[in-house]
């Protein structure tokens, strides 16, 4: 399957963080692309959200891999 990597995205300013990443849809054989937020915004510290955010895109990439 293919698929890109998931990434964090770290905002310059007050924005919203998520990680995003794409991967192949087997019907249509485009690539779709998903944004996941999963409450990391409702962290207090960027120090906090870079753990959570870092933590998701493990999991994501391992996911993908399979």
């Amino acid at each position: 399957m293919r698929y890109t990597p998931a990434k964090l995205r770290i905002p310059k300013t007050g924005k919203d963080w998520y990680v995003y990443y794409s991967c192949c849809n087997p019907e249509t054989e485009l690539m779709e692309r998903f944004m996941i937020r999963n409450n990391i915004n409702r962290l207090k510290t960027d120090k906090e959200k870079r753990e959570c955010g870092n933590k998701m895109v493990v999991d994501i990439n391992i996911r993908l891999k399979e």
